[in-house]
Formats: C-alpha cells, structure tokens, sequence
C-alpha cells in the first residue's frame, strides 16, 4: 500500500503550508496551530485505488511561560525634578507572543496605562510611589520588581549645627553634628502650578473654550498673558 499525494486539514479547512509528499512542515509552531488535523490522500494497495481520508489527530502547542519582565525608567532610577517628564519601560527576557501590557501604583488593580511604555508628563508630588508592569500573554502572567519614583525637590542653605555648640571640645566628649536644609519646597510647588495652568490654557485654546474668546481667537490673548 502507497500514497502518493493528498492533501492535510486543520479542521474543516486546507492547510496551506509546505506539503511534500505525505509531510507537512510548520515552522516556526505557533499557539495558533492547535486543534485538529487529518490528512487525505491518494492510495494504492494491490489492485484497488482511491481517495481516503485519516482519523483526526489532535495537537496541543503550549505557550512558552513569561519570565524575566523588568522596568527601567529615564531619567534613571526614577528620580525626576519637579513637571519634568518622567518615562518607564518594560521588558520581558522570555515568553510567546502575543503580550499585553498594564502599569500599576501601588496595590492598585486599576490600570494607569497599556503598552510597554508608560510617560508621566509635569511630574508632582501626586506622581511618588512605587510602579509596576504586569505582561500576560493570555497563557501566563508575570509582573515586574516594583520601581519606585521620587520628586527631588530643591534644597538650600544646608548647614551643620554642632552639639554642645561650643566648638572647643576635648577627648571622651559627645560632640553630635545636625545638618539642616531649607527647602524650597515653595518653588517647586510655583512651578507645577504654572506648568499646569499654562496646560489648561493651551486645551481651552485648541477645544474654543477659552474665556471671554471664541474658537482660535483667544489664542493671542493666552500666549500674552502666559509671557
């Protein structure tokens, strides 16, 4: 008995990959290539010939389980000053595509945003805490070590106070030394705010919202008043 020739189905339709004689090749294997498949092919046994079909056989292609998903930030280790920008990434070492992507803060199952990267435009105090990516690829889901995002703030005057304040101390006695700094927690707060305000103007402008103006032209009239 021979067969010389046929035809492969993957369910109810034909399979249109490489098709050498009774073989056939897929390459690369992908999740999608599960489910059921029988062949049809042209016998010869003796002196009877004709069409014949196989019993399906099932095939179950597993997806290879995320790992290695990690996040870095720019500029690095998340230190940001005051409405700058502030951009994470995320990565994963290993794991079968298609991946989704999902940022948290904190304990929070409510995503913050989708995607492999996640930008935060005019950083604020609001924007400090610790962030996570979560991958899944609808097999498996991995998320990431935390990052943790701070806003440096402006400090000046730093002094050190020593303790007794008198300077001429002998051997065996505490002498305590205090660092103090004036921060200028005022400054960076101005900013935020007119970075914010000067945001909601622009909007108002592009949407014709705009007080005391109608469609494009309260545009002169912010930009004065923004200079």
């Amino acid at each position: 008995m021979s067969v010389t020739g046929g035809q492969f189905y993957h369910g109810d339709e034909k399979v249109r990959k490489s098709f050498h004689g009774t073989k056939l090749s897929l390459s690369p294997l992908q999740l999608h290539h599960s489910g059921h498949y029988h062949c049809r092919g042209w016998v010869t046994s003796g002196v009877s010939r004709g069409w014949q079909e196989s019993a399906p056989v099932t095939m179950t292609v597993h997806g290879v389980p995320l790992s290695g998903v990690s996040v870095w930030a720019q500029p690095p280790g998340g230190q940001v000053a005051p409405v700058d920008r502030l951009v994470r990434s995320c990565a994963v070492a290993m794991g079968t595509s298609p991946l989704s992507f999902s940022w948290h803060r904190g304990g929070s199952e409510a995503p913050l945003g989708t995607g492999p990267r996640l930008e935060l435009h005019h950083v604020g105090d609001n924007d400090i805490g610790h962030y996570h990516c979560r991958v899944s690829n609808g097999d498996s889901v991995a998320e990431s070590v935390p990052l943790n995002v701070t806003v440096l703030v402006p400090v000046a005057n730093a002094t050190i106070t020593p303790s007794p304040l008198s300077h001429q101390v002998h051997t065996g006695d505490n002498v305590t030394l205090h660092c103090s700094v004036q921060c200028l927690c005022h400054v960076a707060r101005k900013a935020e705010l007119e970075q914010r305000l000067r945001r909601e103007q622009l909007e108002q402008v592009a949407t014709g919202t705009a007080p005391g103006h109608a469609g494009g032209a309260g545009a002169p009239g912010i930009a004065q008043g923004a200079q």
